[in-house]
């Protein structure tokens, strides 16, 4: 998995997707074909979270049209970068007035066989695209520990938009039940887990210095689908072994007279939705530290992850036997920030105070001219 503390960074979002309409109308044979205009940008600049790698849209006729279900635009494009250095893509195919399904997919793994949608063939199903599969046992393996996921030339965070029975008119406007569509968005497969342990020295106990040795995710689903999908036991989970992060000597004190002094610490993880089957099977986070060099003085902390935070003590996430509680939701943020430590290690009493947050992983508007 893919593990970077950051001090600062700008919180950002899934991609945003204009529909301006169409530029001109064209006839071909029995059909009227309208130019479909579809440029769509990234929210944002980090090198991890909104990399685009690949983009395809894929338009297939609705179901009980003529020719319903059959493939008319199958295209992937490649980015295009502006004056801002700010990546983003434009579709700009003809299509048939009518209904129509859209499906638009970035960062795409070959294993999907998208390509395979060939134009006048059948097109892609929800049963087909939920049975896509991202393997992490398949990812590559960065000095023994894998990099989820691999930010590089061919590998970035899937993400996944599909709106069906949309009416495209001659005009090139398009509605939904009536209803226009102007703009639409993509969610990221995954989930963002971020943790901040930001404790002045009043805030620890005995006012003592704490060093990290580890944080990490455990019991991380190995596994995820293009679609949402219940996960079972079957399906494997990764032990922390695999997302332990390096050893820091000393924790990052913050000494700074114009700030409260005391340490701030930032963990961002990116990790598959789970939609929890078991109850007695959660995710969650460790944070493994110790305050001298005496072995006995070696402790951790345990933080059960789900959408439960959003409402529910740390005490309650432990005890709680409802899986809606322990469900990681795709595209959503995970935001844990720890206040107060009370005590060297767990014992009966939970010695960390904290303050959760749980949020759609928002994006920011960017209108192209």
């Amino acid at each position: 998995m893919y593990l970077k503390k950051y001090l600062s960074y700008i919180l950002l979002g899934s991609l945003l997707f204009f529909l301006p309409g169409c530029s001109f109308e064209h006839s071909s044979g029995d059909s009227e074909e309208v130019l479909l205009d579809v440029p769509f940008t990234r929210a944002g600049y980090s090198a991890y979270e909104d990399k685009i790698i690949t983009a395809r849209m894929i338009v297939v006729r609705s179901a009980g049209q003529s020719n319903g279900g059959q493939v008319v635009v199958n295209t992937i494009t490649p980015l295009e970068e502006d004056i801002l250095n700010q990546k983003w893509v434009k579709f700009k195919e003809l299509v048939p007035v009518g209904f129509i399904d859209i499906y638009i997919f970035t960062n795409e793994l070959a294993s999907w066989g998208l390509g395979a949608y060939a134009v006048g063939t059948p097109g892609p199903t929800l049963g087909a695209l939920q049975a896509k599969i991202l393997d992490l046992n398949n990812y590559p393996v960065v000095s023994g520990t894998p990099d989820y996921p691999p930010v590089d030339a061919t590998h970035a965070i899937p993400m996944f938009l599909y709106h069906q029975n949309v009416k495209l008119a001659i005009d090139g406007s398009l509605t939904k039940e009536g209803i226009p569509l102007t703009s639409f968005k993509a969610e990221r497969i995954w989930s963002k887990v971020e943790l901040q342990i930001n404790c002045p020295y009043s805030e620890l106990p005995d006012s003592t210095p704490i060093s990290l040795d580890s944080v990490y995710i455990r019991r991380m689903p190995q596994k995820s689908w293009l679609l949402p999908q219940t996960y079972s036991s079957s399906h494997g989970f990764f032990d922390g072994t695999y997302y332990a992060s390096p050893a820091d000597a000393e924790l990052a004190w913050n000494t700074d007279s114009d700030l409260n002094p005391g340490f701030y610490h930032e963990y961002v993880f990116y990790i598959p939705e789970y939609i929890v089957t078991d109850y007695t099977l959660p995710t969650y986070l460790v944070i493994t530290a110790h305050r001298d060099s005496n072995p006995l003085h070696r402790f951790h902390y345990t933080i059960v992850l789900g959408n439960g935070l959003a409402t529910k003590t740390l005490a309650q996430m432990r005890e709680t036997t409802d899986p809606a509680d322990l469900r990681i939701s795709r595209n959503t943020h995970y935001l844990i920030q720890i206040t107060k430590i009370t005590a060297f290690g767990e014992d009966d009493v939970i010695p960390i105070h904290l303050n959760p947050s749980v949020t759609n992983w928002t994006f920011q508007d960017i209108i192209l001219e």
